[in-house]
């Protein structure tokens, strides 16, 4: 059992493997849950290219069976391609010792049930460029990643009160789009552990995350009545992160 991105759930079966190339089917139970509303399974090809050991070409193909709640009709492609290429490297440096980049692109629609695929898609895209430095033991890595999604069908609010201001938004017309960008340092004294200091930046042009008032309650629980209070969503997010990580 595999868990994936988008909340796929299901089995994994190698196909095809070759020194360089390796192909891989799978049988999905859904998309964006872990169960399935309706019968009918998804199917998912993932390819995997090495040329060379610093360059990496993977590309993603998912159509999914029935899933959606309440309309069976629904059917759901996805398609996602990265290339990830290191373009130095000097693992001796005390100064810069290595340096790649990666590229990732997403598309995707819904259509059926009454959903037309020109209102219903996504598109996608993520690049980062990370440096290592004294014998890779420090790295920082700059990344941007940019989204629409009209229709907002992969685009989930932080609770049940603000998901209906959300798709209130939707519905009027509103058509998502999303930007971020991150800083990262992380410090790698050894193969087992890393520290890591992160700064992101988010912002959409419907508000969409969580602010400091909360989003579930006016205090917190999530019972309690909420008469005319609205959560607090807001159209920008930023926060440092600070994290250690460590492998057993």
């Amino acid at each position: 059992m595999r868990f994936y991105p988008f909340l796929f759930s299901g089995s994994k079966n190698s196909g095809l493997s070759f020194k360089k190339f390796k192909t891989e089917i799978w049988v999905l139970n859904g998309w964006q849950t872990y169960n399935s509303w309706n019968t009918g399974l998804g199917l998912g090809v993932s390819n995997y290219y090495r040329p060379t050991e610093n360059l990496q070409l993977v590309a993603n193909f998912y159509l999914n069976g029935k899933d959606t709640r309440n309309n069976p009709g629904v059917r759901r492609f996805h398609h996602d391609h990265s290339i990830v290429a290191r373009y130095y490297k000097n693992k001796e440096s005390k100064g810069l010792s290595q340096a790649a980049f990666s590229i990732n692109n997403h598309y995707g629609f819904q259509s059926g049930g009454g959903i037309k695929a020109r209102d219903n898609y996504m598109i996608g895209t993520s690049v980062a460029n990370r440096l290592w430095f004294h014998n890779n033991k420090i790295a920082l890595t700059l990344r941007a990643d940019a989204v629409s999604n009209p229709g907002a069908y992969l685009a989930f609010s932080p609770s049940p009160v603000a998901q209906n201001d959300f798709n209130d938004a939707i519905a009027s017309g509103e058509k998502l789009k999303m930007f971020q960008g991150t800083a990262t340092v992380d410090i790698m004294p050894n193969q087992f552990v890393t520290f890591r200091l992160e700064y992101g930046f988010r912002k959409s042009n419907i508000p969409y995350f969580a602010g400091r008032e909360g989003t579930t309650s006016p205090d917190g629980w999530i019972d309690t009545p909420i008469e005319s209070w609205r959560p607090d969503l807001r159209k920008s997010d930023s926060r440092f992160t600070l994290a250690v990580m460590f492998r057993l």
